[in-house]
């Protein structure tokens, strides 16, 4: 699941003459552009027409997985990495790691993440997958989930920031 998507569909008896608006978020600006009458539209979008019951607008924005660096004057942080999804962060919980140490365990920075929807997670959830080392050497499989959804389960350990290097 790489992109997020809205909805949206006019259920109203009869026509209707009104303008739908929408405000895209500043760092998708410089990527979509609403033409009409061969000029750009400024934001937000308005798509003014006469909406007929049935009518839908699909929205799609993608959401790529980021790995933001720690700031190298964070000691304790340095060599880490942070996981992002659109503006969702993302941890690490023990839970869906099981027998690893979390805290300590190592994503390579080559290694490729996947977005994977799990509807039975948590209410319904997108995850990230991947592979990392629990030592800087043994591969394993890694889950993040997004931080606002940890704690709600078995008790355990959780980091937000990742090993990324190791120094030496």
């Amino acid at each position: 699941m790489a992109d997020a998507r809205h909805k949206r569909e006019n259920a109203t008896e009869g026509e209707r003459s009104r303008a739908l608006a929408t405000v895209l978020p500043a760092r998708r600006r410089n990527i979509f552009r609403h033409q009409r009458d061969g000029g750009a539209c400024p934001w937000p979008i308005y798509l003014p027409r006469r909406w007929q019951p049935g009518d839908v607008v699909e929205l799609d924005l993608a959401m790529p997985i980021r790995r933001v660096h720690a700031h190298v004057n964070i000691e304790a942080d340095r060599g880490k990495v942070a996981l992002m999804r659109g503006p969702i962060l993302y941890c690490l919980e023990s839970v869906d790691n099981p027998g690893t140490d979390v805290v300590s365990a190592v994503l390579p920075p080559d290694q490729e993440l996947a977005a994977e929807h799990r509807p039975a997670l948590l209410g319904g959830v997108t995850v990230l997958t991947g592979r990392g080392q629990a030592d800087g050497r043994t591969p394993i499989p890694l889950t993040a989930i997004p931080y606002y959804a940890w704690a709600n389960r078995d008790a355990g350990s959780m980091t937000v920031w990742i090993v990324e290097k190791i120094d030496g």
